[in-house]
């Protein structure tokens, strides 16, 4: 059975060159929702949440296309072992050439001598493009052999990054199970007015925290409000 090898060197260049293509990208993501988020600060809230989520979903849409392009424009990232028999050799028999003989007419030595010389004719220079092409080799020489470090320390960051999401889920997660329910209706009535101020359609979950000092917002997909007692 024939399995498929992955280069990885053709698939870290192709990687660090689509990081490299998505910091512009990012960048006018990141551009265009600020003006947005601007243009629409007397909208709900849910409009400039709609704002933000589909600029955050635009970005992995940006590496996905991205890396489409590279790979089909680069070399390929798997290769397949194949065993391919080689042809007998036959030996053939030397073949024994002819000389050539070719008979020139009679030359005049004097007439070659008010011929002008060749050296002293003006010739064009060259244009040098040699070294510029050298250069951009040895650029990408340099890219394609320092790609593989250069993707070894982005997967490190993203795993350091990933511990820190989880640490702040974990974190949230005591913090919600320490969260008291508000019995004071001055505070309720001021949250719903609040809610209805920012046009949300419903009020968000608020409770008491013992364990903060600041108002904090946890959760994704279920978000609460936290409070300090203190307020």
């Amino acid at each position: 059975m024939i399995l498929p090898l992955s280069d990885w060197h053709a698939l870290s260049l192709q990687l660090i060159t689509t990081f490299a293509h998505f910091l512009w990208q990012g960048a006018i993501v990141g551009i265009v929702l600020a003006v947005a988020l601007r243009l629409c600060a007397n909208r709900s809230a849910n409009t400039r949440y709609l704002a933000a989520g589909m600029a955050f979903a635009l970005l992995p849409a940006c590496v996905m296309g991205t890396f489409t392009v590279v790979h089909y424009s680069g070399a390929a990232i798997f290769l397949v072992e194949q065993t391919v028999e080689q042809p007998p050799l036959v030996a053939l028999p030397a073949r024994k050439e002819q000389p050539l003989l070719v008979e020139l007419p009679p030359v005049d030595v004097s007439d070659l001598q008010q011929q002008p010389s060749l050296a002293s004719m003006s010739q064009p220079e060259p244009i040098d493009t040699g070294a510029a092409i050298h250069s951009e080799r040895n650029w990408s020489s340099l890219l394609s052999a320092v790609s593989p470090y250069l993707f070894g320390l982005y997967l490190i960051g993203v795993a350091a990054m990933l511990i820190r999401i989880g640490t702040s889920v974990s974190s949230s997660t005591r913090l919600r199970g320490a969260v008291a329910a508000i019995e004071d209706a001055a505070i309720v009535r001021i949250i719903a007015e609040q809610a209805a101020r920012i046009g949300l359609k419903r009020i968000p979950a608020v409770g008491l925290c013992p364990r903060i000092s600041v108002p904090v917002v946890v959760g994704i997909l279920k978000p609460m409000i936290l409070l300090p007692p203190a307020i």
